[in-house]
């Protein structure tokens, strides 16, 4: 088994992707300006009922936080919008990766036996726009979902280079450990409106 994820890896490596974290450039030159990437599975209905199946039962949301000083050298904390979904399939991570943007990041193996798995990510305005797209077909994950597109929402409407004031990291802070003890705790179902 530890041959095969080897020779798995070395496969993805002659491709141009690193065993530790997988970050492929968008289909786009260097000198071209930035496109945001098509949302072809985002375009109609099945599609971004299909994803809202995906982050309710694989994915997460969640608000990271970036520490002061460190090896960022930062002179203040920093949040950040993270959307994920997690599955041992390479085809449909690289499906999600190809279709919608973000990364992808190879997890660690736990045991000699595990399958390898990957995470597909996306952070900040473009998970904002996905749990939107999403938004009206999620169930397990909708209060969260909702909770970090404010975020995102409030997090934007900050403009330039300016420092934060205290309430402003306070307010942030706060979005994440709710959100992060809304995981901890597990999420509520919410019945689906038809109709």
């Amino acid at each position: 088994m530890r041959e095969r994820y080897r020779q798995r890896l070395l496969a993805l490596n002659a491709r141009g992707v690193h065993a530790g974290l997988v970050r492929r450039p968008l289909t786009q030159s260097a000198a071209a300006p930035f496109v945001r990437p098509s949302y072809g599975p985002l375009d109609n209905v099945t599609g971004r009922a299909y994803l809202a199946g995906l982050l309710d039962g694989e994915g997460s949301i969640c608000i990271s936080l970036a520490k002061p000083g460190g090896a960022t050298r930062r002179k203040a904390p920093s949040h950040c919008l993270n959307v994920g979904v997690t599955n041992t399939d390479w085809p449909l991570i690289d499906w999600l990766r190809t279709s919608l943007g973000g990364s992808i990041c190879a997890g660690r193996v736990s045991a000699p036996t595990a399958r390898p798995v990957w995470t597909w990510r996306l952070t900040g305005n473009s998970a904002k726009d996905f749990l939107g797209a999403t938004l009206p077909y999620l169930r397990v994950k909708r209060a969260r979902a909702e909770l970090a597109v404010e975020f995102q929402t409030q997090r934007a409407g900050r403009r330039g280079n300016k420092k934060l004031t205290p309430e402003q990291l306070a307010e942030r802070e706060h979005y994440r450990l709710l959100i992060s003890s809304m995981n901890a705790g597990g999420g509520r179902c919410v019945p689906m409106q038809m109709g």
